[in-house]
Protein backbone atom coordinates (compact mmCIF):
# COMPACT_ATOMS: atom_id res chain seq x y z
CA UNK A 1 0.00 0.00 0.00
CA UNK A 2 1.26 3.45 -1.17
CA UNK A 3 2.22 5.65 1.99
CA UNK A 4 0.15 8.93 1.84
CA UNK A 5 1.30 12.40 2.89
CA UNK A 6 -0.84 15.02 4.03
CA UNK A 7 -0.31 18.48 3.78
CA UNK A 8 -2.32 21.03 3.93
CA UNK A 9 -1.17 24.65 4.36
CA UNK A 10 -3.38 27.14 6.27
CA UNK A 11 -2.14 30.61 4.58
CA UNK A 12 -4.40 32.14 1.74
CA UNK A 13 -1.88 31.54 -0.97
CA UNK A 14 -2.99 27.62 -1.62
CA UNK A 15 -3.90 23.95 0.34
CA UNK A 16 -2.38 20.85 -1.09
CA UNK A 17 -3.27 17.12 -0.48
CA UNK A 18 0.38 15.58 -1.72
CA UNK A 19 0.13 11.80 -2.12
CA UNK A 20 3.90 10.35 -2.42
CA UNK A 21 4.93 9.56 -5.84
CA UNK A 22 1.98 11.16 -7.53
CA UNK A 23 1.10 10.57 -11.45
CA UNK A 24 -0.84 13.36 -11.54
CA UNK A 25 -1.05 17.10 -10.50
CA UNK A 26 -4.78 18.65 -10.34
CA UNK A 27 -5.70 21.71 -9.35
CA UNK A 28 -9.04 22.81 -8.57
CA UNK A 29 -10.09 26.67 -8.96
CA UNK A 30 -13.53 27.84 -6.98
CA UNK A 31 -14.74 30.20 -5.13
CA UNK A 32 -17.17 28.16 -3.45
CA UNK A 33 -15.21 26.76 -0.28
CA UNK A 34 -17.96 24.00 -0.24
CA UNK A 35 -16.72 23.18 -3.95
CA UNK A 36 -13.26 22.90 -2.78
CA UNK A 37 -13.73 21.06 0.33
CA UNK A 38 -15.93 18.37 -1.72
CA UNK A 39 -12.92 17.74 -3.52
CA UNK A 40 -10.16 17.96 -0.99
CA UNK A 41 -12.00 14.63 0.84
CA UNK A 42 -12.68 13.21 -2.41
CA UNK A 43 -9.12 13.09 -3.12
CA UNK A 44 -8.24 11.92 -0.12
CA UNK A 45 -11.09 9.10 0.15
CA UNK A 46 -10.78 7.88 -2.95
CA UNK A 47 -6.69 7.44 -2.14
CA UNK A 48 -6.19 8.64 -6.22
CA UNK A 49 -2.57 9.04 -7.36
CA UNK A 50 -2.95 12.42 -7.34
CA UNK A 51 -1.13 15.74 -6.19
CA UNK A 52 -4.24 18.47 -5.24
CA UNK A 53 -3.39 21.94 -5.43
CA UNK A 54 -6.62 24.22 -4.29
CA UNK A 55 -7.24 28.02 -5.56
CA UNK A 56 -10.65 30.11 -4.37
CA UNK A 57 -9.74 32.95 -7.00
CA UNK A 58 -7.65 33.45 -10.62
CA UNK A 59 -5.24 34.98 -8.82
CA UNK A 60 -4.13 32.17 -6.77
CA UNK A 61 -4.35 29.99 -9.01
CA UNK A 62 -1.63 31.34 -11.30
CA UNK A 63 0.23 31.55 -8.32
CA UNK A 64 -0.14 27.61 -8.19
CA UNK A 65 1.08 27.62 -12.05
CA UNK A 66 3.95 29.51 -11.50
CA UNK A 67 5.09 27.45 -8.38
CA UNK A 68 3.78 24.17 -9.15
CA UNK A 69 3.79 21.64 -12.20
CA UNK A 70 0.62 21.20 -13.00
CA UNK A 71 -1.10 18.49 -15.44
CA UNK A 72 -4.83 19.13 -15.52
CA UNK A 73 -7.01 22.07 -14.32
CA UNK A 74 -10.73 22.10 -12.93
CA UNK A 75 -11.94 25.95 -13.08
CA UNK A 76 -15.13 27.41 -11.99
CA UNK A 77 -16.76 29.27 -14.29
CA UNK A 78 -17.90 32.33 -12.40
CA UNK A 79 -16.07 34.09 -10.32
CA UNK A 80 -14.91 37.62 -9.02
CA UNK A 81 -12.82 39.30 -9.79
CA UNK A 82 -12.04 37.04 -12.75
CA UNK A 83 -13.60 34.19 -13.85
CA UNK A 84 -12.66 31.09 -15.56
CA UNK A 85 -12.40 32.44 -18.62
CA UNK A 86 -9.49 34.63 -17.49
CA UNK A 87 -7.48 31.84 -16.28
CA UNK A 88 -7.91 30.16 -19.53
CA UNK A 89 -6.33 33.58 -21.74
CA UNK A 90 -4.00 33.27 -18.83
CA UNK A 91 -2.78 30.04 -19.47
CA UNK A 92 -3.07 30.28 -23.46
CA UNK A 93 -1.27 33.37 -23.25
CA UNK A 94 1.81 32.15 -21.36
CA UNK A 95 1.67 28.38 -21.79
CA UNK A 96 5.01 27.68 -20.93
CA UNK A 97 3.08 25.48 -18.08
CA UNK A 98 2.77 23.42 -21.02
CA UNK A 99 -0.92 22.26 -20.13
CA UNK A 100 -2.91 20.56 -23.17
CA UNK A 101 -5.78 22.75 -23.27
CA UNK A 102 -7.37 20.39 -25.13
CA UNK A 103 -7.19 17.34 -23.03
CA UNK A 104 -6.75 18.82 -19.63
CA UNK A 105 -8.31 21.52 -18.58
CA UNK A 106 -12.42 21.03 -17.41
CA UNK A 107 -14.81 24.50 -16.75
CA UNK A 108 -17.28 23.61 -14.11
CA UNK A 109 -20.87 25.83 -13.86
CA UNK A 110 -24.27 25.70 -12.54
CA UNK A 111 -25.53 28.71 -15.34
CA UNK A 112 -26.13 27.11 -18.41
CA UNK A 113 -25.44 30.25 -20.49
CA UNK A 114 -24.96 29.34 -24.05
CA UNK A 115 -23.34 32.48 -25.35
CA UNK A 116 -20.96 32.18 -22.86
CA UNK A 117 -20.29 28.07 -22.99
CA UNK A 118 -19.98 29.00 -27.03
CA UNK A 119 -17.56 31.98 -25.96
CA UNK A 120 -15.19 28.77 -23.70
CA UNK A 121 -15.71 25.99 -26.20
CA UNK A 122 -14.15 28.31 -28.93
CA UNK A 123 -10.98 28.27 -26.09
CA UNK A 124 -9.89 25.13 -26.66
CA UNK A 125 -10.82 23.50 -23.55
CA UNK A 126 -11.27 19.63 -22.59
CA UNK A 127 -14.88 20.19 -21.95
CA UNK A 128 -17.27 22.04 -19.76
CA UNK A 129 -18.72 20.08 -16.44
CA UNK A 130 -22.43 21.40 -15.49
CA UNK A 131 -22.96 21.40 -11.81
CA UNK A 132 -23.77 19.78 -9.96
CA UNK A 133 -21.86 16.51 -11.42
CA UNK A 134 -21.24 13.30 -10.04
CA UNK A 135 -18.26 12.82 -8.61
CA UNK A 136 -17.31 9.60 -10.12
CA UNK A 137 -17.35 11.49 -13.71
CA UNK A 138 -14.15 13.19 -12.07
CA UNK A 139 -12.63 10.82 -11.14
CA UNK A 140 -13.44 8.32 -14.58
CA UNK A 141 -11.51 11.97 -16.50
CA UNK A 142 -8.66 11.81 -13.75
CA UNK A 143 -8.05 8.29 -14.53
CA UNK A 144 -8.34 8.62 -18.18
CA UNK A 145 -6.18 11.51 -19.00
Amino acid sequence: MQKEISMYQKNQEEAMYVNQNPKKSILVVDDDDNIINVFKRFFKLRNLNVSSYFANNVDKAIKILETHHIDMILTDLKMKPMDGVDLINFIKKHNNYNIDMKKNVFIMTGFPEKDRLKEICQKDVAEIIQKPFQLSKIEKLIMEK
